[in-house]
């Protein structure tokens, strides 16, 4: 009995459907790979934004009257326009630095990219700064964009309202709300918090050493 080999045709048949089966199977493997980077990037930008705003959100609710030294009309310590934030608060200590601390919000540009970062000083009343260098953190290295707004009664107004920076030296706004958008990636939730001593100006009859809200130097 005759035996009856693979012809030609059916050969390149055979090596075209083998090709298309490794073809597909390596698409599939790439299709999951590219999915779990995404789903671990996802996860990952997730976490620094719960992380970022869980410390920002402490830091504004514990935003304190901060006299400056060498000017007595600035009782807050508290800066602020569209795309920066300055104040001072009382930290926990297992925040790294405990008591008075000076926090500031801001960007900077690194090989074209912006960036937004969180500097920490601990703040001493009698020269505004401590001798130690502050610390730093990144929060985004790719920022889109950063607006940041505040809300209180400016000296000039009957009614409080939202202001693109603020400037006021005897009380602190009543609300900030600081929006986020990484480049490349959806926009953060909008972050709104409440300074500690945001609800009442300081009385401008009493002169400031008499002032309960302002801070004071320790004895």
């Amino acid at each position: 009995m005759r035996q009856r080999g693979f012809t030609l045709v059916e050969m390149l048949v055979a090596l075209s459907v083998a090709a298309l089966l490794v073809t597909l199977v390596y698409g599939g493997i790439r299709v999951v790979h590219r999915t779990v980077n995404a789903t671990d990037a996802l996860i990952e930008n997730n976490e620094i934004m719960r992380i970022s705003w869980q410390f920002l959100h402490s830091a504004l609710s514990r935003a304190r009257l901060a006299r400056i030294l060498g000017n007595r009309e600035d009782l807050t310590g508290f800066s602020g326009d569209g795309e920066s934030l300055s104040f001072v608060a009382d930290m926990p200590p297992y925040l790294g630095l405990g008591g008075p601390t000076r926090i500031t919000l801001a960007t900077d540009r690194l090989d074209g990219a912006e960036r937004l970062l969180v500097t920490r000083q601990r703040f001493d009343f009698r020269q505004e700064t401590a001798d130690e260098p502050p610390q730093q953190a990144v929060l985004l290295d790719q920022l889109d964009s950063l607006r940041i707004t505040y809300f209180g009664q400016l000296s000039d107004e009957t009614t409080p309202g939202w202001h693109d920076a603020w400037s006021e030296r005897s009380h602190l706004p009543n609300l900030v709300s600081i929006r986020v958008k990484p480049a490349g990636s959806p926009a953060w939730p909008e972050l709104i918090a409440r300074p500690l001593a945001g609800t009442q100006p300081v009385s401008e009859e009493a002169p400031p050493e008499d002032r309960p809200d302002a801070a004071e130097p320790p004895e």
